[in-house]
């Protein structure tokens, strides 16, 4: 089952974006590619994953956008751990917004905006190795993969998980 849960979004009037709307997320975050020549604000806050895994943070920045045609802002914390821009609970309560899950639609300040379903990608994941393991050519073998990035990823399985595809 697909759900819209991402708004195109607009930044600085020419970059098109994506967002996550994330209900579970307390703050809005931003991937630090996203935003590589922004000026940061010092920050002191410690921000966890859902596995429990710390999520580093460059910094804070005020972000301006359009919403199909709405300008807006979301004040965001800066980190090279999140691959994807989420909208948290504090921007969505900010802008007093209603989300009509039937109807995929978000109301941002009394007006409507369409929500879409997440969009495709293809990419590559990076992954650090702890420890050497060697695997014999045409073995199949389960291998252990600890990733703290895991909560933001769509790795193989997530955190702690265990993979029998190596």
């Amino acid at each position: 089952v697909y759900s819209e849960t991402y708004l195109d979004l607009c930044i600085d009037g020419t970059h098109k974006a994506e967002a996550l709307v994330d209900t579970g997320c307390d703050r809005s975050l931003i991937p630090s590619k996203m935003v590589p020549n922004a000026v940061l604000g010092p920050s002191n806050i410690e921000l966890y994953a859902a596995n429990g895994s710390r999520i580093a943070v460059s910094g804070c920045t005020r972000l301006n956008f359009k919403i199909q045609g709405m300008p807006l802002f979301a004040d965001v914390y800066v980190s090279p751990d999140v691959d994807e821009f989420m909208l948290g609970y504090n921007w969505l309560v900010q802008n007093n917004c209603r989300w009509s899950f039937d109807g995929g639609v978000l109301e941002i300040n009394g007006t409507a905006a369409t929500l879409k379903q997440r969009p495709a990608r293809s990419f590559v994941r990076h992954v650090y190795v702890r420890e050497t393991i060697s695997v014999p050519p045409d073995v199949h073998v389960n291998v252990r993969i600890n990733g703290a990035r895991a909560a933001t990823d769509n790795a193989i399985g997530g955190a702690n998980a265990t993979t029998g595809n190596v």
